[in-house]
């Protein structure tokens, strides 16, 4: 059976793992400046570092703490299609508006 996802529920979703892949490289950079950073450098680079480490955490429980299997849409639209959160996102992220 195949499901009909509504378009905000792809444009929320989408909206969330470019969020979390967002937080994700500004962690990779934070890392790249504190290893590069000479030693008086360091502190204020481990702070950013520190930092980007401590946001990235929400953003990612934003993105996988995404419920399939009860997602009201307010336009009244319900996504259920018993699929797992990295199935369904793949799908979406090819494109596909409908889930089998």
């Amino acid at each position: 059976m195949a499901v009909e996802v509504a378009p905000v529920v792809v444009d929320w979703l989408m909206e969330a793992y470019c969020d979390w892949r967002g937080k994700c490289l500004d962690v990779h950079a934070a890392y790249e400046q504190f290893t590069a950073a000479s030693p008086a450098e360091r502190p204020p680079a481990s702070a950013t570092h520190e930092a980007a480490l401590d946001h990235e955490p929400a953003s990612c429980e934003a993105y996988a703490g995404f419920d399939w299997s009860n997602t009201s849409c307010p336009n009244g639209n319900l996504v259920a299609s018993g699929k797992s959160n990295p199935e369904v996102a793949e799908q979406l992220f090819l494109g596909r508006r409908t889930i089998d």
